[in-house]
């Protein structure tokens, strides 16, 4: 073999071992998992299973492991400038614009290498990449928007009537660009999340990597408990489907996602008497949801005391 080729395959293997190394010295104690994706966002009319994009959309997530702490994230790729991560307890985020269709966003955010910088609690900086890659074929790889149909005593119902009184099934159409994970870590994933008027989640169906239950892509439906349920109340649920490359740096599980959601408003019958003061559309609970209002909370000095104001913007 010629001397010049032994030369530069030695040095290959020296940097592909020195890349392996690097990642396998990862030790992290507070991080859980971390996320980068692309997500089409669906509204489902209420009374159809008319679905009409809200937008296309990229995000982040570092999630915290209980106990933990994570500060400083942020989120950078040779195509961009530097995204900071908003500081939270469990689940740091940063998000990118919102965009008409798939081809703008991926102008903006193209696939590659997302290296991630973030300060876990005992002062450890921790550098991790995650790749988002195209299809073989070059085709979308964000799944259909799923359907989301609601039931009480097995018959469907009307989102504009239901009983607070009895518990809420919700399904949704069969994940079909879902599957299990080639690397054995963890299957494509769904998630169902409702929230009240407030924009609130009090209801989610749980995260990976965190020992408690969560749904994957053979997952057809979930139970509200009535109990959670107040008349006379707007209510929001989101169902995602979520397309998913999985590896681990060190220790730390990595999600690539490639992601479709749809959100509904439903209607509890009666009068209201939890008290709660409901627009006629509930407020946003999801950062995706940019056909709903936000609101911020923020703290008024009078005098000797303090009060919460709330700002719609």
């Amino acid at each position: 073999m010629n001397k010049n080729w032994v030369i530069t395959l030695l040095m290959l293997s020296t940097l592909i071992l020195a890349s392996c190394g690097k990642n396998a010295e990862v030790s992290s104690e507070d991080t859980q998992f971390l996320v980068v994706g692309k997500t089409a966002n669906y509204r489902q009319d209420q009374n159809s299973i008319n679905r009409e994009i809200i937008n296309y959309h990229f995000f982040a997530e570092i999630f915290v492991k209980e106990g933990g702490e994570i500060t400083k994230g942020t989120l950078s790729n040779v195509e961009l400038d530097v995204m900071k991560f908003d500081d939270h307890p469990s689940t740091l985020e940063t998000h990118g614009g919102r965009y008409n269709n798939e081809e703008d966003l991926n102008a903006i955010y193209p696939n590659g290498e997302y290296l991630y910088k973030y300060t876990e609690k005992n002062g450890q900086v921790l550098h991790i990449p995650v790749v988002l890659s195209n299809n073989d074929d070059g085709k979308t790889r964000i799944p259909r928007s799923p359907i989301i149909t609601l039931m009480q005593d097995e018959n469907q119902i009307f989102s504009e009537n239901i009983d607070p009184n009895k518990d809420l099934n919700i399904s949704w159409t069969s994940f079909i660009e879902g599957g299990a994970d080639k690397n054995g870590f963890i299957d494509d994933l769904i998630f169902a999340v409702v929230g009240n008027c407030l924009g609130e989640k009090i209801f989610h169906s749980g995260v990976p990597f965190g020992g408690g239950e969560y749904l994957t892509y053979n997952n057809s439906h979930v139970t509200i408990n009535k109990d959670i349920l107040n008349s006379g109340e707007v209510y929001q649920v989101s169902v995602e489907h979520a397309v998913m490359d999985t590896n681990y740096i060190g220790n730390v599980p990595t999600i690539a996602t490639y992601a479709a959601t749809s959100f509904l408003d439903f209607n509890t019958s009666g009068n209201n008497i939890n008290g709660l003061n409901c627009a006629q559309l509930p407020i946003q609970m999801d950062k995706g949801q940019t056909d709903r209002v936000i609101v911020k909370s923020i703290k008024l000095t009078i005098g000797n005391d303090y009060h919460d104001l709330n700002i719609s913007k």
